[in-house]
């Protein structure tokens, strides 16, 4: 077989919302950099009055947000952190909602390209003989569906090998998730 033998697959928990704000926290502080929660504007759900001042709740809802929308993941936590970064005019720097990639067009994939995309998905990175292997079907289809989905930035190719883009991925997954296609796992299992 052309593809390595694993062992033992390793699956990593995900994180808590204390340790993604302790990652945020900790690389903020690296970067020197201080951040403005006070114009944050947060969903009824995410205020939460423990605290005295809209800058805390503001805070605390954030992580709260980015902890959910992150699906507990230390990389896209960190990453959707960064884009939710903006320097104002007068070089202030002030946090707004973590955003998700939006879904529309993922939505509309027919299900063979649904099937290519959880292949990939499933096997982190996959050949297209790989996924013509998984799936049982034509070469030639799934070449149609791998090119679409790269000229949607959905996934990229290295070496031969189809990965999920890190900015597309957790769509992806919620995509496939609603679709019935990959179970979800969820924040509160470890």
């Amino acid at each position: 077989d052309h593809r390595l033998l694993l062992e033992e697959v390793l699956e990593l928990p995900l994180w808590n919302e204390a340790q993604i704000k302790e990652l945020i926290e900790y690389r903020r502080n690296r970067a020197g950099i201080n951040v403005d929660y006070s114009r944050l504007d947060l969903p009824g759900q995410y205020d939460d009055i423990r605290f005295e001042t809209l800058e805390e709740r503001n805070q605390a809802g954030y992580y709260r947000i980015l902890w959910n929308v992150s699906d507990g993941n230390p990389v896209f936590a960190l990453r959707l952190w960064t884009e939710s970064l903006y320097v104002t005019t007068t070089d202030k720097i002030v946090v707004h909602s973590p955003q998700q990639q939006p879904t529309k067009t993922l939505d509309l994939v027919d299900t063979t390209g649904l099937l290519v995309l959880r292949a990939i998905a499933r096997m982190g990175m996959a050949t297209p003989e790989d996924i013509v292997e998984s799936l049982k079907i034509s070469a030639v289809e799934v070449a149609e569906h791998l090119r679409f989905a790269v000229n949607k930035g959905w996934i990229n190719q290295k070496l031969g090998y189809y990965h999920i883009t890190s900015e597309w991925y957790l769509a992806v997954r919620r995509v496939l998730s609603r679709q019935n296609l990959m179970p979800r796992r969820t924040l509160g299992e470890s």
